[in-house]
């Protein structure tokens, strides 16, 4: 999982943690993350206040702050596997949605896991030709909530599963899952790589945590 061990090696991580976490991230969360993805992933946006301000930061009236904006990807289990790189507040979710989605598929790319015939659920905001185009350069099935500001529903003829789109509820998890994180919850660092370094830092985390969950052990007196 390359974006796994850029910041493994980058000391985040002390040093009697890392073999361990290293031998578990290389034998067996590689495995279960292209378990996990087959059939669907989801595509979420997030926008997260920045106290400091920094870069990419500028105000939104939506959340009455400034804030940062990154796109994220998670497999159907609402696992976060990849982000996009960070926008500035005052755009909106598709502000140059066809580079972000290039972006974050990349990055599944390094890490060996194939988007090719997923089903890719995603709210109406996502309702765009330009982001139907970029997922179909990936040959990736669209599943996107119908946008009403688009026409009538009944004139659309996309793909669109409902039964399918009602799993997407994954992602409030996930949202809980980063955000129980005090320094990805609110946005403290002023330069963009420290940020995404967190993010991607949590993910590790949570997938430690997914996949090997912590075992009791009783003690007798």
């Amino acid at each position: 999982m390359g974006f796994v061990f850029i910041y493994l090696s980058g000391g985040l991580i002390c040093e009697d943690e890392l073999e361990i976490c290293g031998a578990i991230l290389e034998k067996e969360i590689p495995d279960k993350i292209l378990k996990s993805t087959e059939g669907f992933i989801v595509a979420f946006p997030k926008n997260t206040p920045a106290i400091k301000g920094g870069e990419a930061v500028e105000y939104q009236g939506r959340k009455k702050s400034r804030t940062t904006n990154a796109l994220f990807l998670t497999d159907r289990q609402g696992l976060p596997l990849a982000m996009s790189e960070p926008v500035s507040g005052n755009h909106n979710d598709l502000f140059d949605i066809e580079v972000q989605f290039e972006v974050v598929t990349a990055t599944l790319d390094r890490a060996d896991i194939k988007t090719e015939g997923l089903f890719l659920n995603a709210d109406a905001g996502f309702d765009s030709k330009d982001f139907r185009r970029a997922c179909a350069r990936r040959d990736i099935n669209t599943n996107i909530c119908f946008n009403k500001r688009n026409g009538s529903v009944d004139d659309r003829d996309e793909y669109f599963d409902r039964d399918l789109y009602d799993q997407r509820y994954a992602v409030e998890r996930t949202n809980a899952w980063i955000d129980s994180f005090r320094s990805l919850l609110n946005r403290f660092d002023t330069t963009i790589e420290s940020w995404k370094g967190f993010n991607y830092l949590s993910f590790i985390v949570i997938a430690l945590k997914r996949f090997k969950p912590k075992k009791f052990i009783e003690v007798s007196s």
